[in-house]
């Protein structure tokens, strides 16, 4: 790192310590700012570094201890929040002391932006290292200082404190190592107390955000639900609801459910299909169309309830979706298509709507592997229908198939392809035009060489 910037902030640092008053010493954390926002924007590991090595995080966090003026800690959370973006000055701030008075400071008596400077940093530190921070972070008491913040409610010049505690809450939770204690301190039954409708855009939208974080571990998802989430993210799933919120509390059930499998029948008993299913039918740009087909993909792992979605209405916006741009929503679409289409009665309704075209239409695109992986499932759990086995037939995916067991396409690709052909094969009349369309010798080689091709 460059000796003279070390040493110019070493002068900065050194002025702050001899000031001989409060006022000297706060224009001299003033130059701190000054001149450590000028460094920090260059955005290089040596500008950090030489702020660490000239002395300035243990100065900063000294700042932060009690009965200083709210100056003072404003200006050092500040600086410690800029230095917490990049990992190699976490230790020293965690070496100082920098947690236990980040943690004293949220209080719902202090300042809103001195709160949220106070988590914000507290986040960065949990981050960095290799878990040793988080754990450091969740000993120190934030979890249960951020609970209390929580049931507060008390309003701040920036906003609600309960704002900044669901963020910082939401995103500790990010990290696994403190998931499970995050749950342990109550802080999934006060993030549901606040799933409501009436309360502010940002705080429902950060609670559903929360909830579908902390879902992600298969453990606590079942706290979330023991703790009442699903018809409280249900209720936010109305139309009065906000479009982020909706999003939010559909990206949460959809995580509860991908998670824990067996909490499918709890969030259609809550009533969330016919919800599901309006937002699918409805979904205006492309920031909705992943939420609106996540979440109820698992609804349709338990064939009564697929039966029911495509009661609901599903299947012609399940078709569409497979038409759009989005890799990602193309997957979804396709595989809740096949899972509906496991009923009989809902795979005729399947194929009227158009769907066996628009899934061999996937095939065709080699760019797409888990939308093309999704289409030939699709077509595969489909054609248990004869019917739609010949449509398949017709619109010409055999030799879109037989294409696919080519040495062009990847080993997932020919796996994919000889599976749909093994499922259109499982009638005996399909299966005949399969092998005079010549899939034999295609398939043969896929075996390897000790798998000789015997003539049909």
């Amino acid at each position: 790192m460059p000796p003279l910037l070390v040493d110019e902030l070493r002068r900065v640092v050194r002025k702050f310590r001899d000031a001989s008053c409060e006022d000297e010493r706060l224009e001299a954390l003033k130059d701190i700012r000054k001149r450590s926002s000028r460094e920090l924007g260059h955005g290089t590991a040596d500008d950090v570094a030489a702020l660490v090595e000239a002395g300035a995080v243990p100065v900063l966090v000294q700042q932060l201890a009690p009965g200083l003026s709210v100056d003072f800690h404003m200006i050092a959370s500040t600086v410690l929040g800029g230095l917490a973006q990049c990992p190699d000055a976490t230790r020293t701030i965690v070496t100082a002391g920098g947690i236990r008075v980040l943690v004293r400071l949220l209080e719902p008596s202090s300042d809103t932006y001195l709160l949220h400077a106070a988590a914000m940093t507290l986040i960065l530190v949990a981050a960095a290292g290799d878990g040793e921070h988080a754990a450091a972070v969740a000993a120190s008491g934030a979890l249960s200082a951020l609970v209390q913040l929580l049931a507060s409610g008390v309003e701040g010049p920036e906003g609600r404190t309960q704002t900044v505690a669901i963020v910082a809450l939401g995103d500790l939770t990010c990290n696994p190592k403190i998931v499970h204690t995050v749950a342990a301190s109550g802080a999934i039954a006060a993030l549901v107390q606040l799933v409501d409708p009436l309360n502010s855009v940002a705080i429902t939208w950060g609670v559903a955000k929360a909830c579908w974080r902390i879902a992600q571990d298969a453990d606590v998802a079942g706290v979330d639900a023991a703790a009442g989430a699903i018809p409280r993210l249900v209720q936010l799933l109305q139309p009065g609801s906000e479009a982020a919120v909706q999003k939010a509390a559909a990206q949460a059930l959809g995580i509860l459910t991908h998670t824990r499998s067996d909490l499918i029948a709890h969030v259609a008993a809550a009533g969330a299909v016919r919800p599901l299913m309006r937002l699918l039918g409805a979904v205006a740009g492309d920031g909705m169309l992943l939420s609106s087909v996540y979440a109820p993909t698992p609804l349709t792992w338990d064939a009564g309830i697929a039966h029911t979605i495509a009661a609901a209405g599903a299947i012609p916006p399940l078709v569409r979706l497979l038409g759009c741009r989005d890799e990602q929503v193309q997957m979804r679409a396709a595989d809740m298509l096949g899972e509906i289409g496991v009923s009989a009665e809902d795979s005729d309704s399947i194929a009227i709507a158009g769907a066996i075209p628009a899934l061999v239409q996937l095939l065709t695109r080699g760019d797409k592997a888990g939308a093309h992986r999704a289409a030939t499932a699709a077509l595969g759990k489909l054609s248990a229908n004869l019917n739609i086995a010949h449509m398949t037939v017709a619109v010409g995916a055999v030799a879109l198939l037989l294409q696919l067991l080519g040495p062009r396409s990847s080993a997932l690709m020919r796996c994919n392809a000889a599976g749909a052909l093994s499922d259109l094969a499982k009638h005996d009349v399909i299966a005949a035009r399969i092998v005079a369309a010549g899939a034999i010798p295609p398939l043969a080689r896929l075996l390897g060489p000790s798998h000789p091709v015997e003539p049909p």
